[in-house]
This record gives structure tokens, C-alpha cells and sequence, in this order.
């Protein structure tokens, strides 16, 4: 349903965006239902059941810069995307995570989406980590914080000192993880 200004009447029909050159991005009106499309997946549907987030399969995936889900753009720091960071708890700047007791064991984890902090950190969310993830990739495998900073790896450290924090697991798509960092860790 969209709304006539003009008439004041209800009329079935979806908006499209006018800069939208290809016309995939749009609201979609239908009965009881409010569909948000982006390259025509349904990626937020509202209906009378209540909200639900629905995150479509990443395609035509470039090198590290490509995911979905909750972003933040807080704090500072210089960075490179498709790294993983942790917020460090004084300073509120981005340093490179890595599974050695540096504060990124307990602190807010966010996988860089470009260069700066206005680019954005995903911090849960699918995500292509292409040259940052080391080890055999499987769907399902757990992923963890990596003795290599910035890196992901689908092997638990379990060297002394090393610490042990699952950040998510490997999904259907090659590269792709969907990235949940756990708020519990362990130190061997």
C-alpha cells in the first residue's frame, strides 16, 4: 500500500528509488506485510508478527570489503578492511585483535569494513574474510580469535597464554563466516 497526497487514497504499489539505476532497492507494500529490498532480496520484513531481519547470500563478493549485519561507527583508529579489531577499553581506538592477552580476549570485536572508522566495523553479521581467515574452511566449523593479529582462524589456539574465543562458524559460501563474537574466553 502506498499513500496518495494528492486524492488521500490507499493504492497497492511498491516505491522505487529514483537514483536506483537498475530499480532492485525498494519498499514493497503488500497486505499486512512491509518488505525493505536491496538487489531484490528481503533483507527487513515487517508484518503483523513483528519485526523479523533477514540477511540474503553474499554474491560477487570483492576482496574483504563485503558483509552484512550490525555495523557500528564508533571510536578511532587507522584500518584495513577485513581485519578483525578490538575496541580497546581506555582509549576507545581500534587495535588488531589476536588470541595473546592484550584486552581483545574480553573487549567489543568489530571485522573492519574499510579504512577508516567511518567505513564502519561489523560487529555480528555475515562476511567474506577472504585473506584473513586461516585454517580448513567447512560449512558449520567454528572460527576463533587468531594468534596472527587481525586474522580469524577455524583451529583453537591452545598454546600457553594463548586465549580461546569463538567468533563465529563458517557458512555455506566459500570465505563467508557469520561472524558472532562470544563474550566468554579462555586462557590456556
Amino acid at each position: 500500500m502506498s499513500y496518495n497526497f494528492s486524492t488521500g487514497s490507499l493504492k497497492v504499489g511498491d516505491l522505487y528509488f529514483e537514483n536506483d539505476s537498475d530499480g532492485d532497492t525498494v519498499i514493497d507494500f503488500s497486505e499486512d506485510t512491509i518488505d525493505f529490498k536491496i538487489n531484490n532480496a528481503v533483507m527487513v520484513s515487517l508484518n503483523t508478527a513483528g519485526p523479523q531481519i533477514r540477511h540474503s547470500a553474499i554474491s560477487n563478493v570483492s576482496n574483504d570489503t563485503m558483509g552484512g549485519g550490525q555495523v557500528i561507527y564508533d571510536g578511532a583508529g587507522s584500518l584495513t578492511a577485513g581485519q578483525l579489531y578490538y575496541m580497546h577499553t581506555s582509549s576507545a581506538t581500534w587495535t588488531a585483535a589476536k588470541a595473546l592477552p592484550t584486552g581483545s580476549e574480553q573487549a567489543l570485536l568489530g571485522i573492519a569494513l574499510g579504512s577508516a572508522v567511518s567505513d564502519g566495523l561489523l560487529v555480528q553479521g555475515s562476511f567474506d574474510v577472504y585473506s584473513h581467515l586461516s585454517g580448513g574452511f567447512a560449512p558449520g566449523k567454528p572460527v576463533y580469535l587468531s594468534t596472527a593479529a587481525g586474522k580469524l582462524q577455524t583451529i583453537p589456539p591452545s598454546g600457553s597464554g594463548e586465549i580461546l574465543r569463538l567468533v563465529g562458524y563458517c557458512m555455506s559460501s566459500t570465505n563467508v563466516v557469520w561472524f558472532s563474537p562470544s563474550s566468554t574466553w579462555i586462557e590456556y
